[in-house]
């Protein structure tokens, strides 16, 4: 579902000149001018940057609302609809165009919606229309918007243009962390090499894109929430470096989990704190999607040929025990309401004296000693975990 228009942002793009983000349209195309309509929507589908479109009819060219009530050729949402999807666009690669009314000035006007793609450039496969109905649009014509203005009706657009959509399909127009991220959710097409003292994870259809995994020299802890619950509580730990030719774009780490029947790349904490408990503040495991950590964690455990030992008793395990979150936005949501029923919530994350004693005696008999474990280390991740699936509990009830 698209996001609607609001009144006051169509007030201010009448009172603003056409650009390449609007036009205005005095009334609605007539039968004979559907190609026209065609070319337009196409043109602003085809526009290099990432900004919403609008086609506002019942607006003059001189920027006066006239409206469309008294319209014979109005088009509603599902009139559009229909007419779109009969097209024959090539590739099927039909485009999300919406029709949105709106009251100014005391008049309706209408307003075509054009969300912003990457699926571009749009093009006929075919003539259209086959006969009649006005000027024909040919297959492969490339119609855009530059600036004020589309490209003519029996024309295409310049090169450098077609050129610049292209790159727009494929994220080469966007800094080289958005591109990582383009390429990480093509999960079938990375593959896990190991050369000479180099191993790691390469993008096949591109070998810059390259993520090396090294070794992690540095003491962590051997236990946490992540594998707490796995019949083999030790972690081991490992660096991912996201590499594009001779530039390190990130830095993650990774543990194998269960005596490496599972792998995951490192969450980040999240801590939810407010004035009662600000030196002890909530903590638990999280990801949020879209981010390199759950886009890394995805393809390293979905790739056709990774090194990892795919276990699903040993990934469920792990994975009841962190959050992924959507976006920020839901994370800030779910702490909010959190904090609404603390101090009651934290007592219902609070392990028992017994469940306390009984993973201490299994973290006591799989770590070496020396490495400090004590029944308060194992309460503090049991409420980290009791946390983490309390939130999931909340988040998918």
């Amino acid at each position: 579902m698209y996001e609607c228009v609001d009144q006051e942002t169509i007030f201010n793009l009448i009172n603003t000149p056409e650009d390449e983000m609007h036009d205005f349209k005095q009334v609605w195309y007539k039968k004979s001018q559907k190609p026209e309509m065609v070319r337009d929507i196409f043109s602003f589908v085809n526009t290099t940057h990432h900004r919403v479109c609008y086609l506002i009819i019942g607006v003059t060219d001189q920027q006066k609302v006239v409206g469309v009530e008294e319209d014979p050729n109005r088009m509603n949402q599902q009139n559009m609809i229909d007419f779109i999807s009969h097209l024959p666009i090539a590739n099927d690669a039909i485009p999300k165009v919406y029709v949105q009314k709106i009251k100014i000035d005391g008049h309706e006007i209408d307003i075509i919606i054009i969300p912003n793609t990457r699926n571009v450039p749009i093009y006929l496969s075919s003539k259209y229309p086959q006969k009649g109905q006005g000027k024909p649009l040919n297959p492969g014509q490339i119609f855009s918007r530059i600036g004020d203005v589309n490209t003519p009706i029996t024309e295409t657009t310049n090169f450098y243009q077609v050129q610049s959509l292209w790159r727009k399909q494929f994220h080469l127009d966007v800094p080289i962390q958005e591109q990582y991220k383009y390429v990480l959710k093509d999960t079938f097409n990375w593959s896990y090499i190991e050369q000479d003292e180099n191993h790691g994870f390469v993008y096949n259809l591109n070998p810059d894109f390259f993520i090396a995994m090294e070794d992690d020299d540095i003491n962590r802890h051997q236990v946490e929430a992540l594998s707490i619950d796995q019949i083999k509580v030790r972690m081991g730990w490992n660096f991912l470096k996201l590499k594009f030719r001779n530039l390190t774009i990130s830095s993650l780490l990774i543990v194998s989990i269960d005596e490496s029947r599972y792998y995951m790349v490192v969450p980040d904490h999240h801590f939810i704190k407010n004035n009662d408990n600000r030196n002890h503040p909530l903590a638990y495991y999280a990801m949020i999607e879209e981010t390199f950590i759950h886009l890394v964690d995805k393809m390293i455990n979905h790739a056709p040929n990774s090194f990892t030992n795919y276990d699903s008793h040993s990934s469920e395990k792990t994975r009841n025990n962190i959050v992924i979150y959507q976006n920020e936005e839901e994370k800030d949501e779910i702490h909010s309401k959190i904090l609404k029923l603390y101090p009651e919530l934290s007592n219902s994350i609070e392990p028992s004296l017994e469940e306390v004693e009984d993973y201490s005696r299994k973290v006591k008999s799989q770590i070496d000693k020396k490495s400090g474990y004590n029944e308060d280390n194992i309460r503090y991740i049991l409420r980290q975990r009791n946390l983490a699936q309390l939130i999931n509990n909340y988040i998918y009830r």
